[in-house]
């Protein structure tokens, strides 16, 4: 089913009331833990699938602009082997049936951008099928926006468009904030909002000595709180079919919780990070994310100086604040990989207890007519995190045999 829309807006986010501060471009990234005292707040199912007092659901907060649907035939792509590329059979619109080079800026997404998969995708202005780049290269000519993700998690819900871009996090915190959807969770309501304030590293350390907070929110009181987004796209499974999924994937860890928190039977939480351990923490530790468990350092010490080395004493003025932003509607709360990411998840919680609120959000991306528009799907819960003790599923990846030539036995010969 094509499930593409023209539209002659490019993207946007709906955003009003709040004044701006200097425009720059977001990044994005992560995910955490949930707190005894967050979590007596809003820990039941109920309250993770009902909508939130301040959603509107009738206005989007994003418009992607004109996609084109496709289905990932590879990756990397069989002309450009960069693992950040890879080949999309176009499926819509005026080059329907062609294979294009595609950027994948998420790369596998956890797994779940694999040969098979649906994705929406912008076109690049400008570039053809022949357009190289300086290193002879094709240039990519789609950029992936959103995957399809199918599962018997989702089927009640008839699957969902995830989000895909690193980029979509940042822009949909940003809406929610101008909105005035998180209001109710930080400190006070928000006056006035600045993206990609520099401020100087107190715990962490970078070759400038500084880092940029995604956001900088100040409040009628004389407060400001600083924000860091993270964005969730993966997901544990339920026990039941962990083993399904983990074979759809190979290579890549699919977690499910142990035990039954909710105690009603599993409902799907969105998870983060996700990937492999391949990075070095602050303690020399393997970790998957050392810049998420880095912003989530220098949070804590925005809050609390004690924190600093040789600093004593706390900062009452400046607050701050992490958001797990689902870009997905099939999930009913998020929770920090614990399983894949101990130090995370050790990190956010330490984080919450010094002052720093965790929130947990959701988007619901449009079908039809509205595909590529994000509409808010409300808070969700943050629950205690994913642990080592709970289920890990590992499919081994495949290794590419190299193929065998047939052994030619020599003619005998007689003397």
């Amino acid at each position: 089913m094509v499930s593409t829309r023209r539209s002659a807006r490019g993207p946007s986010a709906t955003a009003t009331a709040i004044g701006t501060g200097k425009d720059k471009k977001p990044k994005a990234d992560g995910k955490r833990k949930r707190s005894a005292s967050t979590a007596a707040a809003k820990a039941t199912p109920a309250a993770a699938s009902a909508p939130a007092a301040n959603t509107d659901a009738a206005t989007p907060l994003l418009d992607l602009g004109p996609l084109e649907e496709g289905v990932l035939v590879g990756r990397p792509s069989e002309r450009n082997r960069s693992p950040y590329v890879g080949d999309v059979r176009i499926t819509s619109g005026p080059h329907a049936g062609r294979v294009a080079v595609t950027h994948l800026p998420n790369m596998d997404s956890g797994g779940k951008c694999r040969p098979g998969v649906r994705v929406l995708c912008r076109r690049q202005p400008g570039v053809t099928p022949d357009t190289v780049g300086q290193y002879g290269t094709p240039k990519c000519e789609l950029v992936c926006q959103l995957i399809r993700c199918d599962e018997p998690e989702n089927d009640a819900l008839g699957g969902c468009w995830v989000s895909a871009h690193p980029t979509i996090g940042e822009k949909l915190v940003e809406a929610l904030i101008r909105r005035g959807a998180l209001d109710a969770r930080l400190h006070a309501p928000v006056c006035n909002l600045e993206t990609q304030v520099g401020k100087t590293r107190k715990v962490s350390d970078s070759a400038s000595g500084g880092y940029r907070p995604d956001f900088r929110a100040t409040h009628a009181d004389g407060t400001a709180t600083v924000l860091e987004t993270k964005q969730v796209v993966d997901t544990d499974y339920d026990p039941r079919t962990v083993h399904d999924a983990a074979a759809l994937q190979p290579g890549h860890p699919v977690y499910a919780p142990r035990d039954d928190v909710n105690a009603g039977g599993y409902e799907r939480a969105g998870i983060f990070p996700w990937g492999k351990r391949g990075q070095k923490g602050p303690g020399g530790e393997q970790v998957v994310s050392a810049r998420a468990i880095e912003h989530v350092r220098e949070l804590a010490a925005v809050v609390d100086p004690g924190t600093v080395r040789g600093k004593k004493g706390t900062s009452g003025d400046v607050h701050a604040a992490v958001v797990l932003m689902a870009g997905r509607h099939d999930v009913c709360a998020i929770r920090a990989n614990g399983a894949a990411c101990p130090s995370f998840a050790a990190h956010l919680a330490a984080a919450e207890g010094r002052g720093v609120r965790v929130l947990g959000h959701r988007v619901r991306w449009g079908e039809g007519v509205d595909v590529g528009r994000a509409f808010d799907g409300g808070e969700v819960p943050v629950l205690p995190p994913l642990t080592e003790e709970d289920l890990a599923v590992l499919v081994p990846k495949p290794k590419p045999g190299k193929e065998k030539k047939p052994a030619v036995k020599k003619a005998r010969t007689d003397e």
